[in-house]
């Protein structure tokens, strides 16, 4: 009797341990996922931010030209 209590008592811990290893895993997947996507979308922001920053160099370049100023917004 005691080896039955036994054998079913390491059956039952080997499932419970089983189920609780699988919700471990989707638990860190969905969290790689939402690095994943934060990474893909914080690589997005960062291009257009890239981009807004050319857009006024450029045009603070072209506005230094045509009034024929040297060094920038700041060089008088």
């Amino acid at each position: 009797m005691e080896k039955g209590a036994v054998l079913l008592s390491t059956i039952v811990g080997a499932a419970v341990g089983g189920l609780g290893a699988n919700a471990v895993e989707r638990r860190l997947e969905r969290r790689n996922g939402r690095e994943e996507e934060w990474g893909a979308r914080r690589k997005e922001l960062e291009g257009k931010v890239r981009d807004a920053e050319g857009d006024v160099r450029r045009e603070r370049r072209d506005w230094d030209d045509d009034n024929k100023r040297k060094g920038g917004a700041r060089g008088y």
